[in-house]
Order: structure tokens, then C-alpha cells, then sequence
């Protein structure tokens, strides 16, 4: 197998053949730098209308790789055209078309449309909003590499090197924009910035247009011959299920764990494009300098990537989200080189080019569409997260070119040793100092075991990745009494004798102690002596309360007969399950009501001044929806409260410090705030109370009458840097810790 090393670019001192590829490359890049640019920005125009939930991400990747499936297509048929003349002049009025539906906007018979089926109403409004530009642009790259293969230049008879420039292009707009456009942007403006750049695209482009006007297809008599015995002539069909594979187990790896690491702390661009790069430079790797990495290389880093990711599932409580992500990100990049290695190994001679990248955009959007469409509707839990670690396992023993199966791969003792460690790892963190010293021995010496296990005995890397899974799968946070999964998450009610709990992924959402005596009492960030719970108390008199997340309902047991309580509440899951299994809704001495949807625009059709107390929950714990903390969304939240009302904000966050945010709007809104850190006293801890970060704002400052004074409520610290967000321009990254 040749290599794409240096020998297939272009010498420099042939200044012909350089200037005629400058716009081929230009070209390349340009298109993948658009097309990765405007998915997190359209993600963007739409997270709010979903109360940030990760799966519109996903779901928007999905629509992207079908799209650039459609792309592909496309290129590999208009490559088949005797004409090449025909063909440019096809392919110049597809790069036209995408003028008339710029800039990127949510088009108006979009509005109101979220009520229906989430992941259709999604991949409707992309294809509105940006599916012509997309295609356009999607097309691009294969068809410059095959008009430059039919040149005949120097490098021409192996472009697939021009594929570096294209993911270099990708790459710099994935960094790009979470660290450079959304900070210094708002959507309006990288909105009209786009459709610049896509002008100077096809300004560029026009020159390569040109040049393949001229160029003559590639015949097989012309190939130079390869080791391969199917180069020669089409591809046999278990090669292509070969591409198709390996594209959508590294499709679905990147997909999974995306939703693992957005899962908690938030659908935001930095961490949709930290895998997404990622996976992004796992290609350029592989195809870039294919034979300097050896496999064995990658499959130790996929063996141990593949351990730790296995035992923070079977040993998830407890672990910092630092370890969460960085796991993750190293077993997506072993795992994602190791598919793409193989890809670039086995890659065909260029006149197949385009049906190569056909197969392999088929392998991505299978992926997609396995992880973000079938897998929510078939699983109750993040299944497919598991399932592709074991399918990672499966490809170590299934190199390109063998068919030793479970034989092909045994790592080396040290490697096993290593590898048994790692799944450890999880374990020994919780664990921490207070576990027994024979208990350390027991440990140390299973690892051993299984260790040299794993470098004895054939299959043994899939074995534990079978067993882990299912381990994880049966193993929680007590007994499992109900869970399921929709387009917002997984939500599961676990119960430990009589303690009820709701957690949406990791996060707990409310827990409830069942015996009769218990039932009736507020836990958690609600007990009656914390922040939320005593102002809800002292507002006994006032009538109608509204909160902005359900969880367990839980505020619902601290309200009067006479008084009202509404939650706005996004996830139809959540509803369900605090109906069926708490009682604070049921048992409410007042009337309680749940509105179904996300809270902003729910919020939108309350008359103003209709509550005396907002609480706003819908943020706790590590996950952050930004549009509920824009200023826009705080103005709104004012607006439904009277001069005398409050609006109560839950910040408390491991990695964010959001009262920042509040005290932002309040100082362009000029509202009046109050803050306190509630650590709950002894007594009240062992009843179920958690410490908890809280913000009160009011229009009047005689609101703050209702607060309990012996919680010490104060105005925000002078030392404290106010963070601005506004629905045109927000970033986690301001006020990460």
C-alpha cells in the first residue's frame, strides 16, 4: 500500500503545477471550513426553542451527515458524465442556487412548529434554513479532488492528500467558533458573516470550475497498479461493507460520546465541537500520514481508552466531569483513528474516489441516524454508548485484509496489565483512603489476574466489555422503579427503601421520603429552612407561584390551601413520572398545575404580573441551558411578577459561576439582587437538605421583605465580575471556573 507522504504532493519548485493547485486547495478548504462553521451556528438559532437539550445537537448532526450523504451522491454521479463541460456547468448552477436562501434564518412557516415531533420538526426547519447551501457546499470536495486527478499534474494521480486540507478546513472552523465567533458575535452578525464567506467560495471556486471543464476522466488502463487485487477494477462488496462499517462505528462513537459529555453540564459549542475536532483529527492522522502510525500503536490506546470508559460506567458517582470528559475525548480519538487508519489503508485508487467517499458518508449517516434517531426509540437508557465500546472492542481483532477473527488481536501482558488497571481507576476513586487495606490486596490482585487474562486468552477485550455492560446496565443507584428516554434525555426513578429519587441522566431532580409520616416534607435544595423552601413559606399569603422546572414537584407541599402553584415544565417524561411516583403534587395542600413546554415560551403567554414568586430551577446542579439566563429571558421572568414579587434563580453549579450571569442582567435591566450560599445545619442535613447557591431579583426593593433574614441574604460581593448574556450572543466559557 502506497503511502501520502510527501512523495503525492506537488513538488514546490514546479511553480506551474503549484499555481494551478492553489485554487483547488483554497477551494477544498474553504467549503470545509463553511460547513462545519454553520452547524453549531443554525444548532445555535435552535437550542432555545428546546430548553438546550444535547439531542439537538445530534440530531442536527444527523441532518448533516444525510445531507452530505445526498452530497456525495451527487459527486459520484455528475463524475460519471461523459461531458466534463456539462458536468461543470451542473455543477456551477448547484454552487448558484443556495444565494437565494441567505443568510441562514428561521423561516417564518417554522414558528410555532416545535410542538410537533421534535427530531422531524428539527431536521424540517435545517433543511429549510440551510439544506441548499449545505448540499452545495457538501459536494465540493470530492469533485475538485477527481477534476484534479483528470489534470494529470504532478500529485494528481493520488489526490487523496488534498482530503488533508479539506479536514484542516473543518478543523479551524470547529475551533474557530467557540473560542472566536459566538464570543465576539451575535447570531445576526455570524449570520450575514457566513454568507460572505460562501461568496468567496464560489468566487474561488470558479477558477477549479474552469480547469475541469478541461479534464478527461481517469480511465483504469491509465491506473498505476496497486497491491490490491480489486483496485483494478470495481470494489468487491465486502471491501465497501468494510468502509460502510468502519465510517459508522466512528460516526457513532463520536455521537455517544457527545452525549456523554453534554449530558450534564450542557448543549453548548464548546463541547459540541471538542469531539466533533477531535474526531475531525483523527482523519487528517490517518490520511495524512497513513503509514507512520502503526496499528499496534492505536490498538494499545483503544485497549485502555476502552477500560476506562468501561469502568466510569460500571462506577459512574462521584467522578469529576474533568475525568468524564477527558476520557472520553482520548477513547473517541484511539477509537476514531483506528476506524479511519483502516479506511485510509484500504482506500482505493482515484478513480473510485468519489464512490470511496460515497461508502464512506453512507457508514456516517448510519451511525447518525442508529445513534440520534432508532436508538431514543428503542432504549430507555444511553445503550448505545456500551454498545459501541464493544464494537470498538470487536474491530481490534478485524484489521483490513485478515479473517483471523477473535485470534487476530491479543494484547501484550503488560498492555492487559495496563488495560485491567485502568477499568480500576473509577473504582479506587471512590473508594478513596477509607477502604481496607485487605480490600486494596483484593483488588490488586484481581487486576492481576484479569491482566494477564487479557493477554492469554483470545477475546477476552470483547468479554469484558460484554460483561461490563451489562453489569452497568443492571447496577444503579438503588433499585430501578421506572426509566425512559426522550428527545430531552433519560430519566430514571430509583428507590432505596423508602427514598424516592429522580435523576434526568446523572443529575438528581428530587427525591421524597415515602413513609406517611416523611411524605409531606420538602427535601433537597427545598427544605422548608433553605433559601427556596422558607420564601415560599413566608409568601403563604401571596396567591398564585410559578416555577420553571418540575422535577418531583416538590415545592408544591409547602403551599397554603387557596394558593396556586404552576410548573412549566419541558420533558412530558418528567411530568409523568413525578405524577406516578411523588406525592407532592397529589397531596398539595393548594392547587397545582403543570404546563407543558419549554419555559421561555410557556412563560410568554402568562399574563404579566400574574405570580407573586418565580422560582427558576430549570438550571441546577451541573447543567446549564443558557437562554434561560439571558437578559431577554430575566426581563421576561420580571415582567410575570408584580412590584412586590420575586424571582427566585437556582445557580448552584460544580463548574460554572452563574451568579455572574444574574447579577449581569440585573445591572442592564437595573433590578435590585440578593445572593446566598445556604450550607443546611446538622439536623436539617439529616433530614434531606443540601447546601444550595441562590439568586433573588425583584422590580422593588420592598420585595426582598419576604426574604428570610436569617439566611443571610446579601447583595452580590463588590469583587464579583458581572457576565452579560443575551440571546444573540451567550458563552459558557465566560464564566467557567
Amino acid at each position: 500500500m502506497r503511502s501520502l507522504r510527501a512523495e503525492g504532493v506537488p513538488p514546490t519548485s514546479r511553480v506551474g503545477g503549484a499555481v494551478a493547485l492553489t485554487p483547488f486547495v483554497v477551494s477544498i478548504f474553504l467549503s470545509a471550513f463553511l460547513l462545519f462553521l454553520v452547524q453549531p451556528l443554525v444548532t445555535q438559532f435552535l437550542m432555545p426553542r428546546f430548553g438546550g437539550s444535547p439531542a439537538v445537537w445530534n440530531t442536527a448532526l444527523v441532518f448533516f451527515q444525510m445531507v452530505l450523504l445526498l452530497g456525495y451522491l451527487y459527486a459520484h454521479a455528475l463524475a460519471r458524465l461523459r461531458s466534463r463541460v456539462a458536468a461543470v456547468g451542473i455543477h456551477a448552477l448547484v454552487l448558484a442556487v443556495p444565494f437565494f436562501f441567505l443568510p441562514p434564518a428561521i423561516p417564518r412557516l417554522a414558528e410555532g412548529g416545535s410542538r410537533l415531533d421534535p427530531s422531524l420538526w428539527l431536521l424540517g426547519v435545517l433543511g429549510l434554513m440551510v439544506g441548499l447551501p449545505f448540499f452545495a457546499l457538501s459536494t465540493n470536495s470530492s469533485l475538485v479532488q477527481h477534476w484534479w486527478a483528470g489534470t494529470g499534474r504532478p500529485g494528481a494521480e493520488d489526490p487523496y492528500w488534498l482530503y488533508g486540507a479539506s479536514n484542516f478546513g473543518s478543523l479551524l472552523a470547529l475551533l474557530a467558533y467557540p473560542l472566536l465567533v459566538a464570543p465576539l458575535m451575535d447570531l445576526g452578525s455570524q449570520a450575514w458573516l457566513w454568507s460572505v464567506g460562501y461568496g468567496v467560495f464560489f468566487v474561488v471556486t470558479l477558477v477549479p470550475l474552469a480547469l475541469g471543464a478541461g479534464t478527461k476522466a481517469v480511465s483504469r488502463a491509465e491506473e498505476p497498479g496497486r497491491s490490491h487485487d480489486s483496485d483494478r477494477a470495481r470494489p468487491s462488496t465486502a471491501r465497501v461493507l468494510s468502509w460502510v462499517a468502519r465510517a459508522a462505528l466512528g460516526s457513532s462513537l463520536l455521537l455517544s460520546v457527545t452525549m456523554r459529555i453534554t449530558m450534564d453540564v450542557g448543549s453548548v459549542p464548546l463541547f459540541w465541537v471538542l469531539p466533533l475536532a477531535v474526531y475531525l483529527v483523527t482523519f487528517i492522522l490517518a490520511f495524512s500520514v497513513t503509514d507512520r502510525i502503526r496499528r499496534p500503536t492505536i490498538e494499545a490506546g483503544v485497549v485502555v481508552g476502552l477500560f476506562l470508559s468501561l469502568g466510569l460506567l460500571l462506577f459512574p458517582a462521584g467522578l469529576s466531569f474533568e475525568l468524564i470528559v477527558l476520557v472520553g475525548v482520548g477513547t473517541l480519538f484511539f477509537g476514531g483513528l483506528l476506524c479511519h487508519h483502516d479506511l485510509a489503508r484500504d482506500r482505493p485508487e482515484a478513480n473510485h474516489i468519489t464512490l470511496f467517499y460515497l461508502w464512506l458518508s453512507v457508514g456516517g449517516a448510519l451511525g447518525g441516524v442508529l445513534n440520534s434517531l432508532v436508538a431514543p426509540l428503542v432504549f430507555d437508557s444511553i445503550a448505545e454508548y456500551p454498545l459501541t465500546l464493544i464494537a470498538l472492542a470487536l474491530l481490534l481483532h478485524a484489521p483490513p485484509g485478515t479473517r483471523k477473527g477473535l485470534v487476530g488481536f491479543r494484547p501484550p501482558r503488560l498492555l492487559g496489565l495496563t488495560a485491567a488497571a485502568a477499568l480500576a481507576v473509577p473504582l479506587a476513586a471512590q473508594l478513596g483512603g477509607g477502604f481496607p487495606m485487605w480490600g486494596w490486596g483484593v483488588t490488586v490482585a484481581a487486576v492481576a489476574l484479569w491482566g494477564l487474562a487479557l493477554g492469554r486468552y483470545v477475546g477476552a477485550v470483547v468479554g469484558t466489555g460484554v460483561i461490563v455492560a451489562i453489569l452497568a446496565s443492571s447496577l444503579g443507584f438503588g433499585t430501578t422503579v421506572d426509566e425512559a428516554r426522550s428527545f430531552f434525555g433519560v430519566v430514571r426513578v430509583t428507590a432505596e427503601g423508602d427514598l424516592f429519587s429522580m435523576r434526568h441522566g446523572t443529575t438528581v431532580h428530587g427525591m421524597q421520603n415515602r413513609t406517611p409520616e416523611l411524605r409531606g416534607t420538602s427535601l433537597t435544595y427545598y427544605h422548608p429552612t433553605g433559601p427556596m423552601g422558607s420564601t415560599v413559606e413566608r409568601l403563604r399569603e401571596a396567591g398564585r407561584v410559578g416555577v420553571v422546572g418540575l422535577g418531583t414537584g416538590t415545592l408544591a407541599a409547602l403551599i397554603d390551601p387557596g394558593q396556586e402553584i404552576v410548573f412549566h415544565e419541558i420533558d412530558p417524561l418528567v411530568a409523568r413520572m413525578a405524577q406516578e411516583h411523588f406525592t407532592y403534587l397529589a397531596d398539595s395542600p393548594g392547587e397545582s398545575r403543570i404546563v407543558l413546554g419549554d419555559g421561555r415560551l410557556t412563560l410568554a403567554d402568562v399574563p404579566d404580573g400574574a405570580y407573586d414568586l418565580l422560582v427558576l430551577d430549570a438550571y441546577s446542579s451541573d447543567y446549564v441551558p443558557l437562554h434561560l439566563l439571558t437578559t431577554e429571558a430575566v426581563d421576561l421572568y420580571l415582567s410575570k411578577v408584580g412590584p412586590d414579587g420575586l424571582v427566585l434563580f437556582h445557580i448552584s453549579n460544580r463548574f460554572a459561576d452563574l451568579d455572574r450571569v444574574v447579577l449581569g442582567a440585573a445591572e442592564v435591566l437595573d433590578r435590585p439582587v440578593r445572593l446566598v450560599w445556604h450550607v443546611p445545619s446538622a439536623e436539617a442535613e439529616a433530614e434531606g437538605a443540601v447546601p444550595s447557591l441562590v439568586a433573588a431579583m425583584a422590580n422593588e426593593l420592598r420585595a426582598f421583605d419576604a426574604l428570610d433574614p436569617a439566611l443571610a441574604w446579601a447583595p452580590p460581593a463588590e469583587s464579583t465580575d458581572p457576565v452579560v448574556w443575551t440571546d444573540a450572543r451567550a458563552s459558557l466559557l465566560s464564566v467557567l471556573r
